[in-house]
Protein backbone atom coordinates (compact mmCIF):
# COMPACT_ATOMS: atom_id res chain seq x y z
CA UNK A 1 0.00 0.00 0.00
CA UNK A 2 1.35 3.37 -1.03
CA UNK A 3 1.84 6.38 1.76
CA UNK A 4 -1.18 8.16 -0.22
CA UNK A 5 -3.66 5.18 0.12
CA UNK A 6 -2.79 4.93 4.42
CA UNK A 7 -3.40 8.45 4.34
CA UNK A 8 -6.66 8.26 3.09
CA UNK A 9 -7.09 4.85 5.27
CA UNK A 10 -6.24 7.16 8.25
CA UNK A 11 -8.14 9.60 7.57
CA UNK A 12 -11.29 7.54 6.88
CA UNK A 13 -10.44 5.77 10.35
CA UNK A 14 -10.80 9.07 11.51
CA UNK A 15 -14.17 10.03 10.52
CA UNK A 16 -15.52 6.51 11.40
CA UNK A 17 -14.44 6.96 15.04
CA UNK A 18 -16.46 10.11 15.00
CA UNK A 19 -19.65 8.67 13.77
CA UNK A 20 -19.30 5.41 16.09
CA UNK A 21 -18.16 8.32 18.95
CA UNK A 22 -15.26 6.22 20.08
CA UNK A 23 -12.08 4.22 19.09
CA UNK A 24 -12.34 1.50 16.77
CA UNK A 25 -9.97 -1.31 15.55
CA UNK A 26 -9.41 -1.97 11.44
CA UNK A 27 -11.73 -5.47 12.64
CA UNK A 28 -14.65 -2.95 13.31
CA UNK A 29 -14.77 -1.23 10.48
CA UNK A 30 -17.75 -1.50 8.22
CA UNK A 31 -16.22 -4.53 5.39
CA UNK A 32 -17.46 -1.85 2.47
CA UNK A 33 -16.99 -3.77 -0.79
CA UNK A 34 -17.59 -2.83 -4.11
CA UNK A 35 -17.77 -4.83 -7.77
CA UNK A 36 -15.12 -4.65 -10.16
CA UNK A 37 -16.22 -7.73 -12.74
CA UNK A 38 -18.27 -10.54 -13.48
CA UNK A 39 -17.36 -13.89 -15.09
CA UNK A 40 -19.52 -17.03 -16.20
CA UNK A 41 -18.91 -19.92 -17.62
CA UNK A 42 -21.11 -20.30 -20.35
CA UNK A 43 -20.89 -23.82 -21.46
CA UNK A 44 -22.55 -24.95 -18.41
CA UNK A 45 -26.05 -23.13 -16.81
CA UNK A 46 -27.31 -26.31 -14.95
CA UNK A 47 -25.76 -24.99 -11.83
CA UNK A 48 -25.89 -21.85 -9.79
CA UNK A 49 -22.01 -21.62 -9.32
CA UNK A 50 -21.12 -20.82 -13.23
CA UNK A 51 -20.98 -16.98 -12.86
CA UNK A 52 -19.84 -14.85 -10.01
CA UNK A 53 -18.58 -11.53 -8.90
CA UNK A 54 -15.48 -10.25 -8.22
CA UNK A 55 -15.84 -7.35 -5.65
CA UNK A 56 -12.62 -5.62 -4.36
CA UNK A 57 -12.74 -4.81 0.06
CA UNK A 58 -12.05 -1.08 0.79
CA UNK A 59 -11.36 -1.67 4.56
CA UNK A 60 -10.19 -4.65 5.78
CA UNK A 61 -7.63 -5.49 2.96
CA UNK A 62 -7.80 -2.43 0.62
CA UNK A 63 -7.45 -3.51 -2.99
CA UNK A 64 -7.72 -7.38 -2.69
CA UNK A 65 -10.46 -8.91 -4.19
CA UNK A 66 -12.49 -12.10 -3.65
CA UNK A 67 -15.28 -13.43 -5.82
CA UNK A 68 -18.57 -14.56 -4.68
CA UNK A 69 -21.49 -16.75 -6.81
CA UNK A 70 -23.65 -15.04 -8.75
CA UNK A 71 -26.52 -14.91 -11.12
CA UNK A 72 -25.77 -12.98 -14.27
CA UNK A 73 -28.67 -11.93 -17.12
CA UNK A 74 -26.43 -11.49 -20.24
CA UNK A 75 -28.46 -9.94 -22.96
CA UNK A 76 -28.00 -8.60 -26.03
CA UNK A 77 -30.52 -6.15 -28.30
CA UNK A 78 -30.62 -4.11 -31.42
CA UNK A 79 -31.41 -0.26 -31.03
CA UNK A 80 -31.37 3.04 -33.23
CA UNK A 81 -30.92 6.40 -31.87
CA UNK A 82 -33.59 9.44 -32.98
CA UNK A 83 -33.45 12.31 -34.41
CA UNK A 84 -31.23 14.35 -31.89
CA UNK A 85 -28.60 11.45 -31.90
CA UNK A 86 -29.81 9.58 -28.33
CA UNK A 87 -32.18 7.23 -27.09
CA UNK A 88 -33.51 5.49 -24.19
CA UNK A 89 -34.33 2.24 -23.44
CA UNK A 90 -34.56 -0.29 -19.98
CA UNK A 91 -33.48 -4.05 -20.60
CA UNK A 92 -36.68 -5.35 -19.40
CA UNK A 93 -38.49 -4.05 -22.73
CA UNK A 94 -36.44 -6.66 -24.48
CA UNK A 95 -37.68 -9.61 -22.82
CA UNK A 96 -40.19 -12.26 -24.42
CA UNK A 97 -42.84 -14.50 -23.22
CA UNK A 98 -40.33 -17.15 -23.30
CA UNK A 99 -38.29 -15.56 -20.25
CA UNK A 100 -39.36 -17.37 -17.75
CA UNK A 101 -39.03 -16.35 -14.09
CA UNK A 102 -37.20 -13.30 -15.37
CA UNK A 103 -40.34 -11.14 -14.60
CA UNK A 104 -39.25 -12.10 -10.72
CA UNK A 105 -35.47 -10.22 -10.20
CA UNK A 106 -33.72 -7.98 -9.22
CA UNK A 107 -30.36 -6.11 -10.74
CA UNK A 108 -27.54 -4.94 -8.99
CA UNK A 109 -23.74 -3.53 -10.13
CA UNK A 110 -21.63 -4.79 -11.65
CA UNK A 111 -23.24 -3.33 -15.13
CA UNK A 112 -21.72 -4.08 -18.27
CA UNK A 113 -22.83 -2.84 -21.40
CA UNK A 114 -21.06 -2.73 -24.74
CA UNK A 115 -22.35 -1.05 -28.15
CA UNK A 116 -21.59 -0.92 -31.67
CA UNK A 117 -22.87 1.00 -34.16
CA UNK A 118 -24.52 -1.10 -36.99
CA UNK A 119 -23.21 -0.58 -40.99
CA UNK A 120 -20.53 0.99 -42.74
CA UNK A 121 -20.44 4.36 -41.81
CA UNK A 122 -18.24 5.47 -39.12
CA UNK A 123 -19.85 6.45 -36.23
CA UNK A 124 -18.47 5.93 -32.75
CA UNK A 125 -21.99 5.12 -29.60
CA UNK A 126 -21.73 6.38 -25.84
CA UNK A 127 -24.05 4.09 -23.86
CA UNK A 128 -24.37 4.90 -19.83
CA UNK A 129 -26.82 3.09 -17.36
CA UNK A 130 -28.70 3.34 -14.31
CA UNK A 131 -30.60 1.10 -12.35
CA UNK A 132 -34.26 1.92 -11.58
CA UNK A 133 -35.41 1.39 -8.27
CA UNK A 134 -39.12 1.53 -8.24
CA UNK A 135 -40.80 0.92 -4.57
CA UNK A 136 -37.26 0.70 -2.90
CA UNK A 137 -36.49 -2.71 -5.27
CA UNK A 138 -33.80 -2.43 -7.96
CA UNK A 139 -35.53 -3.94 -10.96
CA UNK A 140 -34.39 -2.69 -14.02
CA UNK A 141 -31.74 -1.18 -16.03
CA UNK A 142 -31.92 2.22 -18.12
CA UNK A 143 -29.32 2.58 -21.12
CA UNK A 144 -29.17 5.77 -22.44
CA UNK A 145 -27.18 5.53 -25.93
CA UNK A 146 -25.44 8.58 -27.95
CA UNK A 147 -24.38 8.14 -31.66
CA UNK A 148 -21.60 10.51 -33.26
CA UNK A 149 -20.30 11.30 -36.17
CA UNK A 150 -16.07 11.11 -36.82
CA UNK A 151 -15.85 15.25 -36.19
CA UNK A 152 -18.03 14.66 -32.56
CA UNK A 153 -21.58 16.26 -33.57
CA UNK A 154 -24.11 14.28 -32.66
CA UNK A 155 -25.89 11.35 -35.44
CA UNK A 156 -28.80 10.61 -35.94
CA UNK A 157 -30.70 7.52 -36.63
CA UNK A 158 -27.94 5.44 -36.37
CA UNK A 159 -28.49 1.50 -35.81
CA UNK A 160 -26.60 -0.15 -32.87
CA UNK A 161 -26.19 -3.16 -31.64
CA UNK A 162 -25.56 -3.37 -27.80
CA UNK A 163 -24.26 -6.12 -25.35
CA UNK A 164 -25.42 -6.04 -21.42
CA UNK A 165 -24.60 -8.08 -18.70
CA UNK A 166 -25.73 -7.64 -15.01
CA UNK A 167 -26.29 -9.90 -11.92
CA UNK A 168 -29.53 -10.38 -10.85
CA UNK A 169 -31.12 -12.21 -7.78
CA UNK A 170 -34.25 -13.79 -8.08
CA UNK A 171 -37.37 -12.48 -5.89
CA UNK A 172 -39.66 -15.16 -4.80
Amino acid sequence: MDADTKVKLDKIGEQLEQIAGGRLNPGQWPNLDYPIASHTYLARHDSDNDAWVTKQQLFIFPGSSFSADDRLLDSSGLSATGADGTVVFRLRNFFSSRAYGLQQFSVHEPVYVVATPQGQKPYYVTIAHQIITPYNEPTDVEFTGSTWNPNGSPAANVWFYWRCRVPVEIVI
